[in-house]
């Protein structure tokens, strides 16, 4: 089984976030650069299929205009994939957060026949600390 999770633009960290984490303003356009590697994800789904093996693209999501990027943006550009391949995780680090965001991708992977991954880390350790 080959995972594999796509950053959406929504995972660009904020200036905010980098600031107040003393991280370079750099690591903005580092990351936007390379966290839309098509060819390389394509890659994987072709050696998947050659190999006879099972993989799976997982996209943290919060609301419908993620799902249009993942179509738009990416699936649009990749071959050899199908609906049952592609994971919808809800975005949260704490149950406050999943306990709206679950819903809300519930809902989507029903209407766009993508499949639901829970934050199962999330609800059995909690969220918010480093290791979960």
């Amino acid at each position: 089984m080959i995972s594999m999770s796509p950053k959406l633009k929504s995972s660009t960290p904020s200036t905010k976030i980098l600031v107040e984490n003393n991280l370079n303003i750099k690591w903005q356009d580092k990351h936007e650069k390379i966290r839309r590697s098509i060819n390389v994800i394509q890659s994987f789904i072709d050696g998947a299929r050659i190999n006879k093996k099972d993989f799976q693209l997982k996209f943290v999501v919060s609301s419908e205009d993620d799902v249009r990027e993942i179509k738009e943006d990416w699936l649009e550009y990749l071959t050899g994939w199908s609906p049952l391949d592609i994971l919808l995780m809800p975005e949260g680090i704490n149950e406050e957060q999943l306990k709206i965001n679950n819903k809300i991708v519930a809902r989507l992977s029903v209407k766009y026949g993508f499949r639901f991954c829970p934050r199962l880390h999330i609800d059995i350790f909690g969220g918010a600390k480093k290791g979960v």
